[in-house]
C-alpha cells in the first residue's frame, strides 16, 4: 500500500497528524526548498558575475512576488515558484498542441498544454526521486503534480462563474451589479 511511505523524517505518519500540523510540516518543507533553491541560484549568479562570465541581467529573479502574484494556482506556478522548469515543461505542451492541431485559445489547446506541462514536471521530479532513492520512487510527488492541472481547471471554472456574476480580478464591479438589479 502506497500510504506506508507517507512518513515524516522523524518516523511519524504524516496523515495521522492533525491537519494544522500537516499544513505546518508542508509549509516548513516548502520554505526549506525555496531558500535552498534561492541560495544555489544566487551563488551561481554571484560567482559568474564576479568572474565576468555573465552579467546581472543574465540572472533574472528565479521566484516571483508571492504576496502580489500567488493568488491562484495558475499564477503560483506561472510566475511565483521557481521558473527553471516552466519553459521546458511549457514547450512540451506547445508541441502537443501543435501536433494535435488544437486551435490557439481553445479549451483543448489551453488544458492539453497544462496537463502535458505538469506531466513532464512530474516525470522530471520522478526521475529525481529515483536518483534520490525515495522509498516511494516519487509516487506522491507525481500525484501532487498531476493534481495541479485539475486544481487550475476548477479554479478557472470558479473565476469564470465570478466574471459572469460581475466580479473582476480587482474586486466587485459595482456598476454592472447596480445595472443588473434595476
Amino acid at each position: 500500500m502506497l500510504l506506508k511511505y507517507a512518513y515524516t523524517s522523524d518516523g511519524r505518519y504524516f496523515f495521522a497528524m492533525p491537519v494544522p500540523k500537516q499544513v505546518s510540516v508542508a509549509w516548513a518543507a516548502a520554505f526549506k526548498l525555496y531558500y535552498t533553491i534561492l541560495l544555489f541560484y544566487q551563488l551561481g549568479a554571484a560567482s559568474t558575475v564576479l568572474a565576468m562570465i555573465y552579467g546581472p541581467r543574465d540572472w533574472p529573479p528565479i521566484f516571483g512576488k508571492f504576496r502580489r502574484d500567488a493568488w491562484s494556482i495558475r499564477k503560483m506556478w506561472g510566475s511565483c515558484w521557481h521558473q527553471m522548469m516552466r519553459r521546458p515543461c511549457a514547450e512540451a505542451g506547445r508541441i502537443t498542441k501543435t501536433v494535435c492541431g488544437f486551435r490557439t485559445g481553445s479549451f483543448a489547446s489551453r488544458y492539453s498544454q497544462i496537463w502535458v506541462g505538469f506531466a513532464v514536471s512530474a516525470a522530471i521530479h520522478h526521475a529525481g526521486a529515483i536518483v534520490g532513492m525515495f522509498e516511494d520512487d516519487g509516487w506522491w510527488q507525481g500525484l501532487y503534480f498531476m493534481l495541479q492541472p485539475l486544481g487550475i481547471m476548477l479554479e478557472d471554472g470558479i473565476i469564470g462563474i465570478g466574471r459572469r456574476c460581475g466580479i473582476e480580478e480587482s474586486g466587485m464591479n459595482i456598476a454592472s451589479l447596480s445595472r443588473d438589479q434595476s
